[in-house]
Protein backbone atom coordinates (compact mmCIF):
# COMPACT_ATOMS: atom_id res chain seq x y z
CA UNK A 1 0.00 0.00 0.00
CA UNK A 2 1.48 3.65 -1.35
CA UNK A 3 0.51 6.33 0.29
CA UNK A 4 1.66 9.72 -1.43
CA UNK A 5 2.40 13.17 -0.30
CA UNK A 6 1.72 15.85 -2.42
CA UNK A 7 2.45 19.69 -2.62
CA UNK A 8 3.91 21.82 -5.15
CA UNK A 9 4.99 24.90 -2.85
CA UNK A 10 7.26 24.68 0.09
CA UNK A 11 4.11 27.35 1.45
CA UNK A 12 1.50 25.07 0.64
CA UNK A 13 -0.55 23.08 2.86
CA UNK A 14 0.29 18.97 2.01
CA UNK A 15 -2.71 16.75 1.13
CA UNK A 16 -2.43 12.71 1.52
CA UNK A 17 -3.94 10.42 -0.58
CA UNK A 18 -5.06 7.39 1.96
CA UNK A 19 -4.31 4.16 1.78
CA UNK A 20 -7.20 1.75 0.55
CA UNK A 21 -10.02 1.20 2.72
CA UNK A 22 -10.12 -1.66 4.55
CA UNK A 23 -10.78 -0.69 7.99
CA UNK A 24 -14.27 0.49 9.32
CA UNK A 25 -14.60 2.73 12.24
CA UNK A 26 -17.83 0.94 14.34
CA UNK A 27 -19.77 2.70 16.64
CA UNK A 28 -22.42 1.88 19.50
CA UNK A 29 -20.85 -0.93 20.32
CA UNK A 30 -22.58 -3.23 23.36
CA UNK A 31 -20.28 -2.70 25.93
CA UNK A 32 -19.94 -6.28 26.51
CA UNK A 33 -19.09 -7.51 23.23
CA UNK A 34 -15.71 -9.25 22.96
CA UNK A 35 -13.26 -8.75 19.83
CA UNK A 36 -14.51 -12.17 19.02
CA UNK A 37 -17.69 -11.48 19.14
CA UNK A 38 -17.25 -8.46 16.65
CA UNK A 39 -14.99 -10.52 14.39
CA UNK A 40 -17.71 -12.84 13.76
CA UNK A 41 -20.33 -10.87 13.54
CA UNK A 42 -18.01 -9.01 10.32
CA UNK A 43 -16.99 -12.29 8.82
CA UNK A 44 -20.18 -12.56 6.85
CA UNK A 45 -18.69 -10.18 4.12
CA UNK A 46 -15.10 -11.35 4.13
CA UNK A 47 -11.76 -12.20 6.04
CA UNK A 48 -11.20 -9.78 9.12
CA UNK A 49 -7.83 -9.31 9.70
CA UNK A 50 -7.96 -7.86 12.88
CA UNK A 51 -10.47 -6.33 15.45
CA UNK A 52 -9.51 -3.33 18.41
CA UNK A 53 -12.28 -2.38 20.82
CA UNK A 54 -11.47 1.43 22.41
CA UNK A 55 -10.93 0.66 25.87
CA UNK A 56 -10.07 2.73 29.41
CA UNK A 57 -8.68 0.10 32.06
CA UNK A 58 -10.84 -3.13 31.31
CA UNK A 59 -14.16 -0.59 30.24
CA UNK A 60 -15.49 -0.76 26.57
CA UNK A 61 -15.95 2.89 24.90
CA UNK A 62 -18.54 1.77 22.86
CA UNK A 63 -16.53 2.00 19.78
CA UNK A 64 -13.89 0.63 17.77
CA UNK A 65 -12.01 -1.07 14.37
CA UNK A 66 -12.47 -3.92 12.75
CA UNK A 67 -9.74 -4.21 9.26
CA UNK A 68 -10.58 -6.69 6.52
CA UNK A 69 -8.01 -8.51 4.11
CA UNK A 70 -9.56 -6.86 0.98
CA UNK A 71 -11.07 -3.60 0.62
CA UNK A 72 -14.26 -5.44 -1.45
CA UNK A 73 -14.83 -7.08 2.14
CA UNK A 74 -14.81 -4.07 3.71
CA UNK A 75 -17.32 -2.25 1.36
CA UNK A 76 -19.54 -5.38 1.65
CA UNK A 77 -19.74 -4.37 5.47
CA UNK A 78 -20.56 -0.83 4.90
CA UNK A 79 -23.83 -1.79 2.77
CA UNK A 80 -25.34 -4.75 4.10
CA UNK A 81 -23.92 -4.62 8.17
CA UNK A 82 -24.71 -0.83 9.33
CA UNK A 83 -27.60 -1.00 11.36
CA UNK A 84 -27.29 -4.06 12.08
CA UNK A 85 -27.71 -5.45 15.55
CA UNK A 86 -24.89 -6.97 17.74
CA UNK A 87 -26.27 -8.24 21.23
CA UNK A 88 -29.20 -5.75 21.25
CA UNK A 89 -27.40 -2.94 19.73
CA UNK A 90 -27.38 -1.42 16.08
CA UNK A 91 -24.20 -0.69 14.83
CA UNK A 92 -22.98 2.68 12.69
CA UNK A 93 -20.47 2.03 10.22
CA UNK A 94 -17.90 3.96 8.41
CA UNK A 95 -14.43 4.03 6.81
CA UNK A 96 -11.62 4.71 9.25
CA UNK A 97 -9.07 7.33 7.61
CA UNK A 98 -5.38 7.88 8.75
CA UNK A 99 -4.02 10.69 7.42
CA UNK A 100 -0.17 11.25 8.45
CA UNK A 101 1.72 14.04 7.71
CA UNK A 102 5.59 13.05 7.50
Amino acid sequence: MERRLHSTKKSETPTLEPEPHTTLYVQNLPLDATEEDIKKHFSSTGEVMSVVVARKGDKSLGYGFVQYLKQRSAREALISLAGSTLNGRDLLLNYHYVFCLV
